[in-house]
């Protein structure tokens, strides 16, 4: 399959004059937030962050354009996406949203594309990191991104040099030779300490962002998306047995036959074995830091890149990415785009990003900050190598991968059965059968 930004470049440069009328007050991209004008009117956003934290930010724009107004509303995350719909639907939907990456199939129906006119799609590949192409299609830019939360190895000190080892794994394989090392056993065979929580999907937080993982770098982009601005199902990718194989290496730490048994179906969660130092390793995103110094401060604990598949030329992990989208009933497109526009310039990037300790989407603000810990450096790197896939509906497809991985386990069907069955569930979510 071609490669869709590419495709974006030669197709779309141009869109149509309706979408030119309508944003033809935008202010252009790229200027700072103190030359930042033109807002008027009530400009409303929904997002899930707490409500003071665009305060600052919303009283000094208050303050400089007389009779602008921002009406923040911070959302219950579990409830969020449910209450947009109800809201949009009644006609009493927010100017701006919060829009995560994996939400971008089911809900860009409801959003006013920026045209790349306004905002050419050159100048985006060059500002965002690769994961922000989520957000490109046919008709413009569906958001503009302005958080990342990556996907990285969390170790214990203690138990690996305890183990004798120094490194944590660069490498799969090299995960594959520490396993036995760092796994413990009692008399009648019960895991006591964990390597790494891999192979089950009930307690395991992540399976299938870990799988998902594991699949891209095996070349898979598991659903892309063509010119036209269809979803494709690519779940095998150009080598067929890519899915089979991520799924048979992942499930593989969860059976006692292999070697690298290091997990079970009957030990607590994965995060909470991490935190009790059950588990030597854990693969987590980046927020999850504060909460792991918070419930253990005595926890002696790294982080480093999630470990790589060795002799390829791209390293890769995955993230939770979030933008600000325009909602198509907004009765103020110009100034809800100014403000998102304003929210998305390397200005305001870099400071959600200190306040959250989270990386910048920004590849301006990456290479221009020099990240203050060790940690942050972490984040950063994994940043720039993030890269994910359009997810049809985030709830269903958690369903599918686990029960790839538990019929895998299970025997309830072979990994390539397990596969071709996910593969068609996949088909039916996109519309595609």
């Amino acid at each position: 399959m071609k490669n869709f930004q590419t495709i974006l470049l030669i197709v779309f440069g141009v869109f149509i004059a309706a979408g030119m009328a309508i944003f033809s007050g935008f202010i252009p991209v790229g200027k700072s937030a103190s030359e930042q004008q033109g807002f008027s009117g009530t400009v409303t956003i929904w997002g899930t962050l707490a409500p003071g934290f665009f305060k600052d930010y919303i009283d000094v724009l208050q303050q400089k354009n007389e009779g602008f107004v921002v009406k923040y509303v911070s959302k219950n995350e579990a409830t969020y996406y449910d209450e947009l719909v109800q809201a949009l639907a009644s006609g009493t939907g927010p100017d701006l949203f919060v829009l995560s990456g994996d939400k971008i199939v089911e809900h860009k129906n409801k959003v006013l594309p920026i045209p790349y006119a306004n905002y050419p799609v050159e100048l985006f590949q060059q500002n965002y990191i690769d994961e922000g192409a989520l957000f490109l299609s046919p008709d413009g830019i569906v958001a503009l991104p302005f958080l990342i939360d990556p996907l990285v190895l969390y170790y214990n000190r203690d138990l690996l040099t305890s183990a004798f080892i120094i490194n944590p794994p660069q490498y799969w394989d090299e995960l594959l030779a520490l396993a036995p090392k760092l796994t413990k056993k009692s008399e009648t065979g019960a895991i006591t300490q964990a390597a790494i929580p891999l192979g089950t999907a009930n307690n395991i937080n992540h399976a299938k962002d870990i799988l998902s993982v594991l699949a891209i770098q095996g070349g898979v982009p598991i659903v892309g998306q063509d010119a036209t601005g269809v979803y494709q199902e690519a779940f095998y990718g150009s080598d067929t047995g890519s899915i089979e194989s991520a799924l048979r290496f992942y499930t593989s730490f969860a059976n006692p036959s292999q070697e690298q048994y290091a997990w079970n179906a009957g030990l607590r969660n994965s995060f909470d074995a991490f935190i009790a130092e059950e588990s030597a390793m854990y693969i987590g995103y980046a927020s999850e830091m504060g909460t792991i110094r918070a419930r253990n401060p005595n926890l002696n604990f790294d982080v480093t890149l999630i470990p790589q598949t060795r002799d390829t030329k791209l390293q890769t992990t995955t993230g939770r990415i979030w933008a600000f989208a325009i909602s198509k009933q907004s009765q103020n497109v110009a100034s809800a785009y100014n403000l998102v526009n304003l929210f998305s310039n390397p200005d305001y990037v870099a400071i959600f990003s200190e306040r959250l300790m989270l990386p910048p989407v920004r590849r301006d603000v990456l290479t221009g900050n020099v990240p203050a810990t060790a940690f942050m450096r972490t984040f950063y790197n994994s940043a720039i190598i993030s890269r994910s896939w359009w997810d049809p509906h985030q709830e269903k497809t958690d369903v599918i991968f686990k029960k790839m991985i538990t019929d895998t386990l299970s025997g309830a069907a072979r990994a390539d059965e397990a596969v071709r069955e996910g593969r068609a569930e996949m088909r039916r979510l996109l519309g595609n059968e």
